[in-house]
């Protein structure tokens, strides 16, 4: 797939280039930011539930 894509931005220009570099840094910020939200709400689900058990 990325082939395809440069192969694409070598042959339409800087436009082209810079659709590629947003696609893929957009791709690798959201990765990022799942990881984050699946530990937050992990974090927040053991919480209610620790506290539960301690009393």
């Amino acid at each position: 797939m990325e082939g395809e894509l440069f192969k694409l931005a070598t042959s339409n220009g800087i436009w082209a280039a810079l659709y590629v570099f947003l696609f893929i840094y957009v791709l690798y910020d959201s990765k990022n930011r799942e990881k984050q939200y699946i530990e937050r709400e992990k974090k927040n689900i053991r919480l209610p539930y620790m506290k539960t058990k301690q009393s």
